[in-house]
C-alpha cells in the first residue's frame, strides 16, 4: 500500500513519502493529523485504554515505535470491531516492521509521548520498495523522548492537552 485516501478527513494522502511525514523528534506543535514512519520496535500487543480520563475503556493495539531520528514513542492505536482481521495481522508484526501511523495525534503521559491514532486505517505497512528508513538494529538502545529534550512549544501543547 503506496498511496491513502481520505476524504472525511478533509483531504487526501496521494503519497506516504516526504514532505508528508514526520520524525519523532520534529513533532509539529499541533501534533494532530501527522504521518509517521517508523519501525515496530518491540512486541505489539492489545490493551484497554482510556483517553480524556473516560469511564469507558477502548481496545487499542500497542507498540513501540522507532524511526530514523532514532527517538522512540508508544504508539496507540484504537480497534473498532470491524477491524479484527486488520487487528490480528498486526498483533503478528514482528520487531522491525515498517510501518505508517496516519492521522496521528500525540499525548504526554509521566514524561512519556505517546502517538495515538484513531483506527486501524490509521496504521498502514509500508511498502518495501518506498522505505528509506535506516535498517533496525535490535542491538541499539534507542533513546526515549525526555521531558529535558522538549522544546518550550511542545511544554505547551502537551500541557494544553492535558487541561
Amino acid at each position: 500500500m503506496d498511496t491513502f485516501e481520505s476524504s472525511e478527513r478533509g483531504g487526501a494522502w496521494r503519497s506516504l513519502a516526504p514532505p508528508y511525514y514526520f520524525t519523532l523528534e520534529n513533532l509539529p506543535e499541533d501534533g494532530v493529523h501527522l504521518v509517521i514512519r517508523g519501525r515496530i520496535s518491540g512486541p505489539v500487543s492489545e490493551i484497554k485504554f482510556r483517553l480524556n480520563s473516560l469511564q469507558d475503556e477502548a481496545l487499542a493495539i500497542s507498540f513501540p515505535l522507532v524511526d530514523d531520528s532514532e527517538y522512540t514513542m508508544k504508539a496507540v492505536v484504537f480497534c473498532k470491531r470491524e477491524e479484527e482481521e486488520k487487528k490480528a495481522a498486526f498483533l503478528q508484526s514482528e520487531v522491525g516492521a515498517e510501518v505508517i501511523v496516519l492521522f496521528a495525534k500525540v499525548i504526554a503521559k509521566d514524561k512519556d509521548l505517546i502517538l495515538l491514532a484513531e483506527t486501524m486505517d490509521c496504521l498502514a505497512e509500508m511498502p518495501t520498495d518506498a522505505c528509506k528508513l535506516k535498517p533496525y538494529d535490535s542491538k541499539k538502545a534507542y533513546k526515549p523522548r525526555k521531558e529535558a529534550e522538549l522544546d518550550v512549544k511542545e511544554k505547551r501543547m502537551r500541557s494544553s492537552l492535558l487541561d
